[in-house]
């Protein structure tokens, strides 16, 4: 798991707190991550942070842009990612925009 340098945030209070509980395995109800995909069909992908304590999860060295409180915020910062992302570059080339250091 590889975390960007500039994460995304939606009603986070202390995001070092947040991304410690999730590395040690700690419980997060209502926290999620949005990631870069790993599939050439999707853009990001949203999972519940303590389905990352899983171990076939944790194996797929997901790159985690962003964090969420309440799956309705996670799927606005989404919109937000995108939205920023496309305004920037003039494509949806997701993978590439983080890639190039942003």
């Amino acid at each position: 798991m590889r975390w960007n340098k500039n994460l995304f945030v939606r009603n986070i209070k202390s995001v070092d707190r947040v991304k410690w509980k999730i590395e040690h395995k700690a419980g997060l109800v209502e926290v999620y991550v949005i990631a870069l995909s790993r599939s050439d069909g999707s853009l990001l992908e949203v999972y519940p942070s303590y389905t990352l304590h899983q171990s076939h999860i944790r194996a797929q060295d997901l790159y985690i842009i962003g964090l969420a409180r309440g799956y309705q915020n996670a799927l606005e910062l989404v919109r937000i990612i995108v939205d920023q992302i496309y305004c920037e570059t003039g494509s949806l080339n997701i993978k590439t925009y983080f890639e190039e250091g942003a």
